[in-house]
């Protein structure tokens, strides 16, 4: 699977340039799992905790190879995510 995850990160790169900063925003698979389930019946066959954990276990390959991340979690409530990433961003560009 990281094989493949490789390839498909070099096939992009061949057509499309590295984004400037990529803007990550993280989420606990616990709390993702938490929020799906909350107002639903059912949740849908790819959301459990093995494909979610491998769909984070991805991004993260994919943040620890650029170059310039700004990293939030969506832990916080939606209005401090909006600020460290404002504040994140203000540092880069002062």
């Amino acid at each position: 699977l990281e094989q493949l995850q490789d390839d498909i990160y070099a096939q992009n790169r061949e057509i499309a340039p590295e984004a400037d900063i990529l803007i990550y925003i993280s989420l606990d698979v616990d709390i993702a799992l938490e929020r799906m389930r909350a107002g639903r019946e059912a949740l849908d066959p790819f959301e459990n905790r093995q494909n979610l954990e491998r769909v984070a276990a991805a991004y993260e390959r994919v943040v620890k190879r650029h170059p310039c991340v700004i990293r939030s979690h969506a832990d916080m409530p939606i209005d401090d995510v909006t600020s460290d990433i404002i504040r994140q961003l203000e540092a880069i560009f002062a």
